[in-house]
């Protein structure tokens, strides 16, 4: 048994990052089948913990609280309290589809997880090294290799890398081109069905995510909340590199996935979430873009307003806006700005 909580640990540790929530997934997991007295993990163990898994996880349940005095009397009760056993439980139960059956075919959630980090990563970045892919494989019970070969095989589908000369891996299930047209004319079909799996949303989304910019659905509580923008602002960053297409700042807390059209206005299914109804400026532009000051036209070049430079003749102003004026805008490596709407905000616009 040790040497398999052994091999856990390595299994659930990421590069670059500090080993200890491995430790402690390994721990957690050897602390519960000391409780239930698992003397083996073999199909029949794993049955039995996902059957209790439920009632673990509830604090209310008999289980749950004589595992907390079990792990009391050995001074361990955070494991269960701070939610390592909880977090634990879904790397082990994949790692154990890992060691067992590592040539299952691709369920359709599966697939769809994969498109969703296709979104979020640049094509060219996309390999069995990448953080993101190795955590997702994890996740799932697979190798890094064959999450970043399905990745790849959504590139053959991609118009916009084909336009550049770029094409994805040449094979692929069936399963992977339903995916592709079910979802990537409805992001936010796609960000719903992830937000749904708690723990995508730690590799979908940026730890810098800020509620800066709306999007998505709405749902009331005191206030208005919006929901489904950490998908919007991750996909729409990362096509731009993380850089503003304006200034080429590259500061990720300072940036925001602008909307074209506004959140308000957009089309609820096929725009407010849309990656190719947002630009990645800094603050300050996405503020000025928002009023007016300055807007893109279709060919992608940017347009400072004629009143704007009446009204502001200084050096900052001329520094910060009206030496881009003319100038293109950094495109993104996928997800081309729509140009229908761009002439939607440009329509909304005086003084161009």
């Amino acid at each position: 048994m040790q040497e398999f909580f052994n091999q856990f640990e390595e299994y659930c540790k990421t590069p670059g990052v500090d080993s200890g929530k491995a430790r402690s997934y390994a721990k957690a997991i050897e602390y519960l089948c000391d409780y239930l007295n698992i003397t083996s993990i073999d199909a029949q163990s794993i049955a039995l913990i996902k059957e209790l898994e439920n009632d673990i996880h509830d604090k209310h349940s008999a289980l749950y609280n004589g595992m907390l005095l079990f792990l009391t009397g050995r001074g361990q009760r955070s494991y269960l309290e701070n939610g390592y056993v909880k977090a634990a439980l879904k790397y082990f139960f994949a790692f154990f589809k890992y060691t067992t059956s590592q040539h299952t075919k691709w369920t359709k959630e599966e697939t769809v997880l994969a498109l969703a980090l296709y979104c979020k990563i640049p094509f060219g970045k996309i390999n069995k090294n990448h953080p993101q892919v190795i955590e997702l494989a994890k996740l799932l019970g697979r190798t890094p290799a064959s999450v970043s070969m399905k990745m790849g095989n959504f590139g053959r589908f991609d118009d916009e890398l084909a336009k550049r000369g770029i094409s994805g891996l040449a094979h692929g299930s069936a399963l992977d081109k339903v995916v592709w047209d079910e979802y990537h004319l409805n992001m936010q079909g796609l960000s719903e069905t992830v937000e749904k799996i708690p723990y995508m949303e730690s590799i979908i989304n940026d730890d810098d995510l800020a509620d800066k910019l709306p999007s998505g659905k709405t749902r009331k509580t005191e206030t208005e909340i919006r929901v489904n923008q950490g998908f919007f602002r991750s996909a729409v960053l990362s096509a731009y590199d993380k850089k503003c297409c304006i200034t080429g700042l590259a500061i990720p807390s300072l940036l925001i996935a602008s909307h074209i059209k506004p959140w308000a206005v957009s089309d609820p299914n096929t725009e407010r979430t849309n990656p190719c109804n947002g630009l990645s400026l800094n603050a300050l532009h996405h503020e000025a873009f928002d009023n007016g000051i300055f807007t893109i036209d279709t060919d992608y070049r940017i347009v400072v307003s004629k009143t704007a430079k009446e009204l502001y003749t200084s050096e900052v102003f001329y520094d910060y806006f009206e030496k881009y004026d003319g100038k293109s805008i950094t495109l993104p490596a996928r997800f081309l700005p729509s140009k229908e709407m761009i002439e939607y905000h440009n329509s909304k616009l005086k003084d161009f």
